[in-house]
């Protein structure tokens, strides 16, 4: 099996980072130097090692004919808009290898933007659209909510429950608001 880098590694002085997976390899780990030979080189390997082998279980590396960019969901988007940077984030080719100074078109921009727009939000794209009656919404909304009646009644038993819901008098409004808070709730 012939095999090669991951071409979405990033080389540190002392570290591989595969934005993809989300995962570091660093100097001290196993088969760290002969991945490293292989992104700097940009080389095939027809016959891996073993530690080559389990890297690429973990998407490491990959065959020749593989298609990275279609195995994960998009996780973050970062437009350089001009090359005039000082600093040195890791995933951006600039600070490992300086360009002279340019700046992006309002053109390319904004023709960039419609491309990741288009993609769909990537939230809803895994839980769906994000509204009153999704699950993860109602979670999301009345989790604090559940977690306060749940440690008040542990910790203070009927007196925190007492104090827990007279909460609810202090706030000065129409009756209707008070039908609305304890349907909703």
């Amino acid at each position: 099996m012939k095999l090669r880098a991951n071409p979405y590694i990033h080389a540190d002085q002392d570290s591989l980072y595969n934005p993809h997976a989300d995962a570091t390899l660093r100097s001290v780990s196993e088969g760290y130097r002969e991945l490293r030979d292989l992104v700097a080189s940009a080389a095939s390997v027809p016959r891996p090692s073993r530690r080559l082998l389990l890297l690429a279980e973990r998407r490491w590396l990959v065959r020749p004919d593989d298609d990275p960019d279609r195995w994960f969901r998009l996780r973050y988007v970062s437009i350089e808009t001009h090359s005039a940077c000082n600093q040195a984030c890791s995933f951006c080719p600039v600070s490992v290898a300086p360009r002279p100074r340019q700046t992006m078109s309002d053109e390319l921009f904004e023709r960039i933007v419609e491309q990741v727009a288009a993609l769909g939000e990537p939230v809803e794209a895994v839980f769906g659209e994000l509204s009153m009656t999704n699950p993860l919404f109602i979670l999301a909304v009345y989790a604090p909510a559940f977690a306060a009646f749940i440690l008040g009644a542990r910790g203070f038993g009927v007196k925190g429950m007492r104090r827990f819901f007279s909460r609810l008098l202090l706030w000065r409004c129409p009756p209707s608001w008070y039908v609305y808070i304890v349907l909703g709730i």
